[in-house]
């Protein structure tokens, strides 16, 4: 290995650290519950976790899963164009169209393959993607790997977005990307003023509603169902990690033209070994467990408007409140990290936002509700925020 190369790796890593900007990886374990356990036994209430809906640990789940490795092992050998398909996969893929009222699904080793398997399947270089400046790195990986003339309007400004539009006259086809939920603050996309748009200047329509999914409208369904505007999306990207705590999977769901070019020209989908044969059937009885029961909706419902209001009542400036990502605008990098350490050793973890993952001068910290926290855990959490900023 070169030396130069390693020279210059260590002191990039030397400039992060010193930056404060140098990620550490931590011990823990039940890391997707809302009791994590640190590596020196401290118990902390957890509100980092993906496990919005609290079945990362159910019990039915779990039996789904074991059966599954029981009956067919660990892995699929390949990918389903390679080895076959399989009726679990199919079953999936059919749950999810029925759940959110789409023609076709397809699934992926997670929503990151989906996100970069999309665009380069359908678009090139006579065509232009618009893409909300909000949205995720996999996302804008996947539409850069298009090769499609890439614009990045502002997150949630629709005049922006039409701005864009008007000077694409000559593209061939025009595709505008969009989150449902914006993981960093917990906003909702613009949804319903993106589609109208969209009729207007004949352009297709991408969600990436992965945090939405399971949590957002009457049933969960997502973003589309919170506008009540199932029909108007023509695709949706979306991940079992957020009702089932972080194990992986994702998808894309909408016409089924659409999906069927996807198995034929995704590549994550043809050069990947497919989800495994219990992530399937974990997901399957998580869905299931979504449709025929709603109480864990309504207690997450309950969860993030009781802490929501209690932070309010604070004075902090909270952003979002109809979904369980909750944003804590505090603007110093310094007094944001101060305050995750706080809370930290007041038994309560939440994460800290600083540049470059927000602008310069927007720090925030962000707490993600789940089903599974207690009433008696957020007075806690709340009481800590008041010791915290004494």
């Amino acid at each position: 290995m070169t030396k130069k190369l390693v020279k210059f790796i260590n002191q990039e890593a030397s400039n992060l650290q010193a930056a404060g900007l140098y990620k550490y990886e931590f011990l823990a374990e039940n890391t997707r519950y809302s009791q994590m356990k640190l590596a020196d036994d401290r118990e902390v209430i957890n509100f980092c976790s993906d496990n919005y809906l609290g079945l990362g640990g159910n019990k039915d789940v779990r039996a789904a899963a074991q059966k599954a490795i029981e009956e067919e092992g660990f892995g699929t050998g390949d990918s389903r164009i390679i080895c076959g398909t399989s009726d679990r996969h199919k079953g999936l893929e059919s749950w999810i169209s029925t759940y959110l009222d789409t023609n076709d699904t397809i699934i992926f080793q997670s929503a990151y393959e989906a996100s970069i398997g999309l665009f380069e399947s359908f678009v090139g270089d006579e065509d232009a993607i618009f893409c909300e400046s909000f949205c995720s790195a996999a996302i804008k990986d996947g539409v850069r790997l298009s090769r499609a003339e890439s614009s990045f309007y502002r997150g949630n400004d629709v005049v922006d977005l039409e701005n864009y539009l008007k000077r694409s006259k000559n593209a061939r086809f025009r595709v505008i990307v969009t989150e449902g939920v914006f993981s960093v603050d917990g906003t909702i996309s613009r949804l319903t003023d993106i589609c109208e748009l969209a009729k207007t200047y004949d352009a297709l329509v991408v969600l990436d509603d992965s945090h939405g999914f399971g949590v957002l409208g009457e049933k969960g369904r997502g973003t589309h169902e919170f506008f009540s505007i199932t029909d108007e999306v023509d695709l949706t990207i979306g991940t079992f990690t957020h009702i089932l705590g972080g194990p992986g999977g994702g998808f894309i769901s909408g016409n089924e033209s659409l999906i069927a070019w996807l198995r034929q020209k995704s590549k994550p989908y043809l050069f990947s070994s497919t989800l495994s044969p219990s992530m399937v059937a974990a997901s399957t009885q998580a869905l299931q467990i979504l449709i025929d029961d709603n109480s864990s909706l309504v207690k997450l419902r309950e969860n993030t408007q009781l802490l929501y209001k209690g932070l309010s009542d604070r004075n902090y400036q909270v952003q979002g409140s109809e979904h369980p990502i909750l944003s804590i605008m505090i603007g110093d990098v310094v007094m944001t990290q101060k305050m995750v350490n706080g809370l930290l050793d007041l038994g309560v973890y939440v994460m800290g936002f600083c540049y470059p993952l927000v602008p310069k001068g927007m720090a925030r910290l962000r707490l993600q509700v789940s089903s599974d926290h207690s009433q008696a855990g957020i007075k806690r959490t709340l009481e800590a925020f008041d010791q915290v900023m004494e």
